[in-house]
């Protein structure tokens, strides 16, 4: 509740700066600054927050398919916002403010939902709290117990005792974000210079990637919960990513107007098809390889170290981009996406041998 209430004064005051702005220009562009911050500070947190909910109620059961119906369902709200924006920027007159408004509604409905949550989740202890059979405990028993719940205070130190396992998912996690989402931030100007795409047909072909996982997650989830193997579908999901890579830059550079829309496309729909099965199997994982007590905070590590290598990764696609010009400087682009592709897929190798090995999970076995 706390974390979706500050997504949603975010969005108020970043639907207010749009009309600051028109009078404003300096404080206007300052007020947005700030709403954003304070959207980005809700909005990540709440993510971790969903997750570690999310485990703690499905974890031994449909946790795949529970992770993929709330992955499904950001999807396709992306989605529909990249439809529905347009049209309320043309309605309102070219203006942004329509667009923005609609949106602190939804965060509001958002609020609304995530305190039904918590009653929920209120309700739902107190009933297993009345199943439980009442018994006397002795003075040694109760000692026991003050242990045992001084064992489970989180520290900040227990995380140098994460085992190797986690961090070998926060690294292929950031490796392969990198390689995904840092390319989809240069997707339209890729397409358009390198096969020559106008600008819609770009569109197209970047949405591709999410209608399919959209569509495909809930399902891949739910036989990843069946078959087991999670680090096994990390795998060769990452590998995916990689052969999808390597597809695009191997294509021949096109100045012309008319290109086959397949041949670019095909990498987009092995994209399409590599999300939905790498965070079906990713996300699931987390939970498996640290202590209970700790899940919010593994969650919390693993996202945060997720949006630095965010943050850096268009800095090095620019980088890299601006200094070269074989095929109008994209070539260089795909060589960084793949090489972060191909360490992705390295450690996600190591992880299921790792795991095999030392400790045969339910992260690493058919179920």
């Amino acid at each position: 509740v706390l974390f979706a209430s500050i997504v949603a004064v975010g969005q108020f005051f970043f639907a207010v700066s749009t009309h600051v702005v028109r009078a404003s220009t300096g404080f206007g562009q300052f007020l947005m600054i700030i709403s954003r911050l304070i959207f980005g500070l809700g909005g990540e947190n709440l993510s971790v927050t969903e997750s570690a909910f999310v485990a703690s109620w499905f974890k031994g059961k449909e946790l795949s398919l529970a992770l993929g119906v709330e992955l499904c369902i950001s999807r396709l709200a992306a989605s529909i916002n990249d439809i529905t924006q347009p049209a309320f920027y043309e309605a309102s007159g070219n203006r942004l403010s329509l667009g923005f408004w609609f949106g602190f509604i939804l965060c509001l409905i958002s609020v609304g939902c995530a305190m039904l949550l918590v009653m929920i989740d209120i309700k739902a202890d107190k009933s297993y709290i009345q199943m439980e059979v009442p018994i006397v405990h002795s003075a040694i028993e109760e000692k026991d117990d003050e242990d045992e719940e001084a064992e489970d205070e989180v520290k900040v130190s227990d995380v140098r005792h994460f085992p190797l396992s986690y961090w070998l998912v926060t690294g292929s996690c950031v490796m392969m974000y990198m390689s995904f989402m840092s390319f989809m931030n240069v997707g339209s100007d890729f397409l358009q210079n390198r096969f020559s795409l106008s600008e819609k047909e770009a569109g197209v072909v970047l949405s591709i990637p999410y209608i399919i996982a959209a569509i495909m997650t809930p399902f891949v989830g739910y036989a990843i919960d069946l078959l087991g193997m999670k680090t096994l579908f990390l795998t060769i999901a990452s590998g995916l990513f990689l052969f999808g890579h390597l597809y695009l830059a191997l294509l021949p550079q096109v100045d012309k107007e008319y290109f086959p829309l397949f041949r670019s496309t095909f990498a987009f729909v092995l994209f399409g098809i590599a999300y939905s099965v790498y965070t079906s199997s990713l996300w699931p994982c987390v939970p498996y390889v640290v202590e209970k007590r700790h899940i919010g905070s593994a969650y919390g590590i693993i996202i945060a170290v997720e949006n630095i290598g965010l943050s850096v990764g268009p800095m090095l696609v620019s980088a890299i981009h601006s200094a070269t010009t074989y095929k109008k400087g994209y070539f260089g682009v795909s060589i960084l996406n793949l090489m972060e592709a191909l360490i992705g897929t390295a450690l996600g190798a190591y992880l299921f041998y790792y795991d095999y090995k030392h400790f045969k999970s339910v992260t690493c076995q058919f179920q």
